[in-house]
């Protein structure tokens, strides 16, 4: 019986322990932070290394295709490739919007110094 008192006694004092733990995890924005902050990071690296790559590519199509003349049999070519980087660009504001957002939340908080990443 006492044992089990014991048992019961540790298992309540456990219980207890993990319920205040789980109270200041969820009211206390410090323990979440760090992790909340990398992936914001995380984000805006991704987003911006996805339209670094995409205007490297389109540089590289631009280069590439040479200055169009009236009398140039490809200049059909040459007006689509120029019709896709136009679509490509539309296509990307969105992504542009994106990357300033998270850019500019990433800037307050280092501002602020409430950034928490490592």
């Amino acid at each position: 019986m006492e044992e089990q008192s014991k048992e019961v006694a540790q298992f309540l004092s456990e219980q207890t322990v993990m319920a205040e733990v789980t109270s200041v995890e969820s009211s206390s924005p410090v323990l979440k932070r760090p992790s909340e902050d990398l992936v914001l990071k995380k984000q805006f690296d991704g987003e911006l290394d996805s339209l670094v790559t995409w205007l490297e590519d389109t540089e590289q199509v631009i280069c590439s295709s040479g200055e169009p003349t009236p009398d140039d049999p490809s200049l059909n070519d040459q007006i689509q490739i120029f019709a896709t980087l136009d679509s490509g660009l539309r296509e990307r504001t969105m992504r542009v919007k994106t990357v300033s957002e998270l850019g500019n939340k990433l800037i307050n908080l280092t501002q602020k110094g409430e950034l928490m990443y490592e």
